[in-house]
């Protein structure tokens, strides 16, 4: 599912973040993106993820949202995945939720529902 409400990429955006693209990329560099889930060949990401060329993603837009639960993303040790919020971030109360979340050892607050898909 895609959404619709919002504009997708351009011809000259989609699949930007590539094999060609990632390979410009000093190893272990890592990517953000927040921009549209269609910027990323995400089998392009995946495969420099696990030979370690790219180091991480951060990734709040996925090609397909929610992702499946057999999304390789869910279990990749250096993806992190975000509920598509970059651009709703209360910066007033977020920063008090992460400093509690960095507290180890203590349940997180706003944790991920991965049963929900996000």
């Amino acid at each position: 599912m895609r959404h619709s409400d919002k504009p997708s990429t351009t011809p000259q955006t989609e699949g930007i973040i590539n094999v060609e693209t990632l390979s410009y990329l000093p190893v272990g560099a890592g990517i953000v993106n927040v921009g549209r889930g269609e910027h990323v060949v995400e089998q392009d990401m995946l495969a420099a993820l696990e030979s370690g060329s790219l180091g991480g993603a951060v990734l709040d837009v996925l090609r397909d949202e929610p992702p499946s639960q057999h999304h390789p993303f869910w279990n990749n040790p250096r993806v992190i995945m975000t509920p598509h919020i970059a651009n709703n971030v209360k910066v007033d109360g977020s920063v008090e939720i992460i400093k509690a979340n960095l507290n180890y050892g203590h349940p997180l607050i706003n944790e991920v529902c991965r049963a929900r898909g996000y």
